[in-house]
């Protein structure tokens, strides 16, 4: 899988925990067209670059326990 493709879906993820829209996670699994599998390893991922993630059965979606986005960057020293 390429890295656009990776990160494309990355962001997609961010921005429907940001909007507490991902569903169960099989609802998301559904929505990206990937296993539910991929989806708890891509969440575990997100949490151990520093996301603190968990899944509100009251919003029925991830959500981000403050509010803030996932980003990926490059720095130049």
């Amino acid at each position: 899988m390429s890295i656009a493709r990776q990160y494309n879906r990355l962001k997609r993820i961010d921005y429907l925990i940001q909007k507490k829209a991902t569903g169960t996670p099989h609802e998301l699994a559904l929505k990206l067209n990937i296993s539910e599998r991929t989806v708890r390893l891509i969440i575990s991922e997100m949490k151990s670059y520093g996301a603190e993630i968990y899944y509100s059965k009251i919003h029925r979606s991830y959500i981000y326990k403050y509010d803030g986005e996932f980003i990926l960057k490059f720095n130049i020293f």
